[in-house]
């Protein structure tokens, strides 16, 4: 008796919760309605502002401040590499400097010396030339190593590596006590401000995208967001023959870049019969939904034609017009 009882309260609590789900179902009545035929890209997510940073100098990593996934400000250190070796090229060069200024102040009043002797012709004028010469050399000597000084200083300061602009830190190649060798990246940046979409297309296709209209995006099975201008590159790809196609993100989009997302570009508009494509089920070849019939669901096989993108996909057999689908969470997977 009281597994009976157990057993018929169970079953009413599975029947309200199939009650509960099937409210709050979503749901869709057939109708044909017009919808814009489109070309469908598949595009990656590119960093219009990114950067590898590499060393100018080679020079053991003391150390690196930031890793992957940090976000930076610009002009913030991110990198130190060993400097005592620029530092005492830098003293060498200072004490070198200070020797041929003095020798230059020497050379200077001895040329004034002369002057003032030959003036009173105590000398002759061939010692007025040798002093001017000294002279001359001295000033010279001054300011080579002047510029070997500056030289110096310039090369110590490619000891440490700052952040050229706010952004993320995408990638670090490089560990404390390793070398670091001019040329060789260290660590990857990207500004996640300014993203954008770059797929590549076929001549044909670019032709037709330049006389395109509105543009949407969509993120895996997220919903579809309005989108900017597509920009196509005039130049094709020596290699593939392709022309490549961008468009700006807004800054809102949750996106990273490397990530995968769908573009829909509009064209001229067509009268079809069309449902949601979150309506559909798929199972391997099959295409399936679920259409309510005299308060029940039944799952019914259709045949599916072309993909309008947001604007959902065209039923060529299987439904009627007046049929009620359901709208599922997703579009793949579902049981």
């Amino acid at each position: 008796m009281k597994k009976s009882l157990l057993t018929a309260l169970f079953a009413n609590v599975l029947l309200a919760t199939a009650a509960m789900a099937g409210g709050t179902q979503a749901s869709y009545t057939v109708q044909m309605k017009q919808v814009h035929q489109g070309i469908r890209l598949t595009a990656s997510v590119q960093a219009v502002n990114t950067v590898q940073l590499s060393s100018d100098i080679q020079a053991r990593v003391t150390d690196v401040l930031v890793n992957a996934g940090d976000k930076v400000k610009a002009g913030q250190l991110l990198v130190r590499l060993d400097n005592r070796v620029l530092q005492n090229g830098i003293s060498i060069s200072a004490g070198q400097l200070s020797a041929a200024k003095a020798q230059l102040k020497n050379a200077e009043a001895n040329l004034q010396r002369t002057k003032q002797l030959v003036a009173q012709q105590f000398v002759s004028k061939a010692s007025l030339d040798t002093a001017q010469s000294n002279y001359d050399a001295a000033l010279a000597t001054v300011q080579s190593l002047s510029g070997g000084v500056s030289q110096s200083v310039t090369q110590s300061s490619f000891s440490q590596l700052s952040a050229p602009f706010d952004g993320v830190v995408s990638e670090t190649s490089v560990e404390k006590g390793t070398i670091a060798a001019p040329g060789v990246a260290l660590m990857t940046l990207f500004d996640p401000s300014k993203l954008r979409a770059v797929a590549y297309v076929s001549q044909s296709v670019a032709e037709q995208l330049a006389k395109a209209g509105k543009v949407t995006w969509q993120v895996g099975s997220q919903p579809w967001q309005s989108g900017g201008v597509i920009t196509v590159l005039p130049a094709a790809d020596a290699v593939t023959h392709t022309r490549e196609v961008r468009m700006l993100l807004p800054t809102s989009a949750n996106v990273v870049p490397g990530q995968t997302i769908a573009l829909w570009v509009m064209a001229e508009p067509v009268t079809k019969m069309v449902i949601p494509s979150k309506s559909v089920i798929h199972r391997g070849e099959l295409a399936l939904v679920n259409v309510r019939n005299q308060g029940k669901t039944e799952r019914r096989m259709v045949r599916l034609g072309s993909d309008f993108g947001p604007e959902g996909v065209e039923v060529l057999a299987g439904l009627q017009i007046g049929d009620v689908v359901e709208s599922l969470p997703n579009t793949k997977g579902n049981p």
